[in-house]
């Protein structure tokens, strides 16, 4: 495939989503992750350029950093950079940088505490610049930077998470129909939904509940849903009857336990530009990690 001008070799597929794949392509000396458009345009390539050029012009907006319990994050340590490139075939082309793996099961990850931080800093960057994520989920989770053919982490000690895939973040309270996850969208979202409601705002706390919910999933999903009631309900349509399933599983998850119900309300309490709520929000969101019994690793807080 000729891209800017230069011949490339399909390596490796990293993942195919609704709109987009994301592969790994090589010409032996420059190595790229590419995110091309797929047969879900039907064929529409302008529909598709717009979609890419938003996220695009989403990631640039992006920028800044957060200190957070004692350490500076700064924009490109937690989300990823994006560039358009010229595909003779036509076909709408971003690179993507870093390559990153999926994030790990946090039993198995002696710097999950450094990774949740690194989650909590990318919602509040884009906060302060007025975005809204809207598809916080597991599978927008992910570890880097990778070696690009290889994808072993470039530094295991110094790993970061990174809330990859910007495809469905908007401007901030501004209405639009809404697009995005359903399984950890916030209680608000799914309550606007149900009722029926298809265009409406979204705000930043509408991210860091999304975020509260997928990391009890990955937590739990490592204890063989020992703490959860079951999985989460999954469907491609958001309608009302979908979302009534989805509001009563996870008001189920939350008054399970105390600590979910904190770190839950510290989620809500995220505003653009109040570091105090989202240095809580980290807090309550390890407190209630720690105290899920399906860890090997705890550890003392403020972590070091």
């Amino acid at each position: 495939m000729n891209i800017d001008g230069m011949n490339f070799t399909q390596y490796d597929t990293l993942g195919i989503g609704l709109t987009s794949k994301v592969s790994v392509y090589s010409n032996g000396e420059k190595h790229l992750v590419l995110k091309q458009a797929h047969t879900s345009f039907g064929g529409d390539t302008e529909a598709a350029e717009n979609v890419f050029q938003s996220e695009v012009d989403i990631l640039e907006q992006l920028h800044g950093e957060i200190t957070l319990a004692g350490h500076t994050i700064k924009r490109d340590d937690v989300i990823p950079t994006a560039s358009k490139l010229a595909c003779a075939t036509g076909i709408p082309t971003v690179s993507i940088k870093p390559r990153c793996i999926p994030l790990r099961s946090f039993s198995a990850d002696a710097r999950w505490h450094h990774h949740v931080r690194d989650l909590v800093s990318a919602l509040y960057i884009a906060a302060c610049c007025d975005v809204v994520h809207r598809d916080v989920r597991q599978a927008n989770m992910m570890l880097g930077p990778c070696d690009t053919i290889t994808a072993e982490l470039k530094d295991e000690k110094r790993s970061r998470a990174y809330l990859i895939d910007w495809g469905f973040a908007v401007q901030a309270e501004t209405p639009v129909q809404y697009a995005g996850t359903g399984r950890f969208a916030s209680q608000r979202v799914l309550q606007l939904l149900q009722s029926g409601l298809d265009e409406f705002a979204v705000f930043p706390n509408d991210d860091t509940v999304s975020l509260v919910k997928s990391l009890y999933f990955i937590v739990c999903m490592a204890g063989n849903y020992a703490c959860l009631p079951a999985e989460p309900p999954s469907n491609d349509s958001l309608g009302k009857d979908y979302c009534t399933l989805v509001l009563a599983f996870w008001e189920n998850v939350v008054a399970y336990h105390q600590n979910r119900r904190a770190a839950y309300d510290a989620a809500e309490q995220c505003r653009k530009g109040n570091t105090e709520a989202y240095c809580g929000l980290y807090n309550t969101l390890c407190n209630a990690i720690n105290y899920s019994n399906t860890l090997r690793f705890k550890h003392r807080f403020p972590p070091t």
